[in-house]
């Protein structure tokens, strides 16, 4: 008997076959896979497949053992999943393939500099090192508030400048104007703490101790015009993602691309992806209406009466609001694009950030944020031409 590895593209095979085809049977998969030069044993795909139905419960396999035959199909919530790029396998059981363990390091290590560049530019949103009020505040004042409504007062940890390891893993992001838009907790204090080594281990940016604040070390980005570019790319995000994200809840988005799925999920997570999906699933089977899911939707900063006014008062001056082309067309307004396009010419304009982005000193950052900020599929909905800020 020959000791053989598993081999996890094969499972990536079949599920990129379901797919297409929803449903399938033994002989069809085989002679797919066998057709593909992805694997040419009876018995090596019965090993996936049991470890994917009875180990994992991914795929469902109704079938006779003798002959091989019945229907193999993703599981209702595998199905799901696999639609909004959610669906992940852990092999840490398994003596996976010497080619695909290197591949997945490699993939690995260039998502954690994803993670990176994302972690830059949460540190460096206002209330972190870039918060700007006209007067400093005072003890009690109201300066924002949060995902509910609710006023965040300024505590006696206020700082004007500088973040905490912790601050990306408290619950109120007290403030984070990026929280107010994303509402998630992305680093925990420990992740933090290891990705401000790894950027200091390698070189790629630099951080200053610049005090402490409750025996915790506040830390700041050194290069100044770095943090200024990081600052308007942050704004460039808050108003991409906002923009989409009510898009897909309110016209019931989820005939997304994986590029799209995969994006939202970067952002904000497995867990909070997972929920907006759900959610708006759940608002197609009810039958809900655009008004109604607007109203749901702004409901979460105000209230039902107040978002019920609102409603109505769009309505009084545009009957047709809330039509499908009408309102696509609202959330995409020439006011919206010119809203962003005050970052992009913020960034354009300053000669620092323009000689940091000509020299390439941070160009894994420049590069990583274009599509994490304003993504491609987004440019044909806001139609600014993002590239022009970055050349």
């Amino acid at each position: 008997m020959t000791n053989t590895c598993y081999d996890p593209t094969v499972d990536e095979e079949i599920f990129k076959i379901l797919d297409s085809k929803k449903e399938t049977t033994f002989t069809e998969l085989f002679n797919t896979l066998n057709k593909n030069k992805s694997i040419n044993s009876h018995t090596t795909i019965s090993q996936h497949l049991k470890y994917l139905t009875n180990n994992k419960k991914i795929l469902l396999w109704e079938r006779n053992p003798e002959v091989r035959k019945g229907s193999i199909k993703f599981t209702h919530e595998a199905e799901k999943k696999r639609r909004w790029g959610l669906l992940t396998i852990d092999y840490s059981n398994k003596r996976v393939c010497k080619e695909w363990r290197e591949n997945m390091k490699i993939k690995e290590i260039n998502e954690r500099r994803k993670q990176a560049t994302l972690f830059l530019l949460l540190a460096v949103a206002n209330g972190y090192t870039g918060y700007k009020v006209s007067l400093k505040p005072k003890l009690g004042d109201v300066l924002l508030r949060d995902s509910r409504g609710n006023p965040l007062t300024i505590s006696d940890e206020y700082t004007d400048e500088g973040f905490l390891p912790k601050d990306l893993d408290r619950e109120d992001f007290q403030l984070s104007i990026i929280y107010n838009f994303l509402h998630f907790n992305k680093f925990t204090k420990e992740e933090t703490e290891d990705i401000i080594k790894e950027f200091e281990k390698n070189g790629d940016v630099k951080f200053r101790k610049i005090g402490r604040r409750n025996k915790e070390i506040v830390y700041d980005v050194e290069d100044e015009v770095l943090k200024d570019l990081l600052i308007q790319c942050c704004y460039i995000l808050s108003i991409v993602f906002d923009r989409i994200r009510e898009y897909w809840y309110i016209l019931s988005k989820i005939k997304l691309t994986q590029d799209e799925f995969y994006w939202f999920r970067f952002i904000v997570g497995d867990r909070i992806a997972t929920k907006f999906f759900q959610k708006i699933e759940e608002n197609r089977a009810k039958g809900k209406t655009i008004k109604d899911l607007y109203m749901d939707f702004h409901e979460r900063n105000t209230n039902k009466e107040t978002a019920k006014k609102i409603v109505e008062n769009i309505e009084k001056y545009s009957p047709r609001y809330f039509t499908k082309s009408k309102f696509e067309k609202a959330l995409f307004s020439h006011s919206i694009v010119e809203i962003l396009e005050i970052p992009c010419k913020n960034i354009t304009t300053n000669k620092k950030i323009q000689q940091l982005i000509k020299e390439k000193k941070y160009s894994f950052i420049v590069n990583e944020l274009f599509d994490i900020v304003y993504p491609p599929f987004s440019r044909e909905l806001f139609k600014v031409k993002l590239n022009q800020f970055f050349i």
